[in-house]
């Protein structure tokens, strides 16, 4: 899916966020890097269709087609610090659900361990550390069938363990999928060929 950003500007009241940018992004990685808020969470909600932009227009392409943005969301996945899950219910409770309306790349119950989730499995997931809700989020975000994955600060919350994962599920899914990071931390950066895209005072760049 390509996505073609078009003289976008995004504010809050009179702050400017983003500053007229137009970019072609293709099937790769990429990340957008930049200091805490510089606006790489609000570039993301873009992409998402969470928000929208205040000028300019954001319109996505597969296979050449125009997709409208109701399309566009369900080849979206998404995975972030602040993303809510379903406290009431345990791990394997909520895979159930989500991969109801998803489909998952990997056997859930195989991925559960490569997680470092399987001793979690049964637990309900209001009583889980904030760094396992986080393997969580990617673990879903990153199996969910789809032709792009969007991950906000992808290690926070994530131990030394919980990085090394993350590090192993990237190199898994790179080549199944377009996958979007926004960091400030250049380690969240698995892949070599990932093309980088830094904000600065509003103004994206390629770095």
């Amino acid at each position: 899916m390509d996505i073609i950003f078009d003289q976008v500007n995004k504010n809050f009241g009179n702050k400017k966020v983003i500053n007229n940018f137009s970019y072609t992004f293709k099937d790769k990685s990429y990340a957008i890097i930049g200091d805490n808020g510089s606006g790489k969470t609000t570039f993301l909600k873009l992409i998402s269709t969470l928000i929208a932009p205040s000028s300019g227009k954001i319109n996505f392409y597969y296979q050449n087609n125009l997709l409208t943005n109701e399309l566009a969301i369900k080849n979206i996945s998404f995975a972030a610090p602040y993303q809510e899950l379903i406290e009431e219910m345990d791990i394997n409770t909520f895979l159930r659900f989500h991969f109801k309306f998803k489909i998952p790349l990997i056997e859930n119950d195989k991925l559960i361990k490569k997680m470092g989730l399987y001793d979690y499995k049964k637990k309900q997931i209001y009583q889980l550390s904030s760094g396992i809700k986080q393997r969580l989020k990617l673990m879903i975000a990153l199996n969910t069938t789809c032709q792009l994955t969007l991950l906000d600060e992808p290690t926070t919350n994530l131990d030394d363990n919980g990085k090394n994962i993350y590090y192993d599920l990237f190199k898994t899914f790179k080549n199944k999928k377009s996958i979007i990071i926004a960091t400030n931390n250049k380690k969240d950066i698995v892949d070599s060929e990932t093309e980088l895209i830094k904000i600065n005072e509003n103004h994206l760049e390629k770095y």
